[in-house]
């Protein structure tokens, strides 16, 4: 079953993903496996990532194994997460 996690990083900024990312990307992390899809953003006090998973087991893979170590190497503040249970998702466009 699919499943989706809403993660609020206190005091993160645009910047701090753009080099989350790159970090993640040169470790070969990028797109993570059984992730279907990801959406981040600015809000009050820092920065949230919603995500979409295949499952709860590639989820746990990426975040423990991947993620959170490399938030923690970069100094970042663990974020706040929410995990939601997904009844319907879909990669293409609504109508097709």
């Amino acid at each position: 079953m699919a499943v989706a996690y809403l993660h609020e990083f206190p005091g993160g900024t645009h910047e701090h993903a753009q080099q989350l990312a790159d970090k993640l990307d040169k470790q070969g992390n990028m797109p993570p496996a059984g992730g279907l899809f990801h959406s981040e953003g600015p809000m009050d006090g820092g920065w949230w990532a919603f995500d979409v998973w295949e499952s709860e087991q590639s989820a746990r893979e990426f975040y423990d194994g991947q993620l959170a170590p490399t938030v923690s190497a970069m100094g970042m503040a663990s974020p706040s997460t929410r995990r939601l249970e997904v009844s319907w998702h879909s990669n293409q466009p609504q109508g097709q």
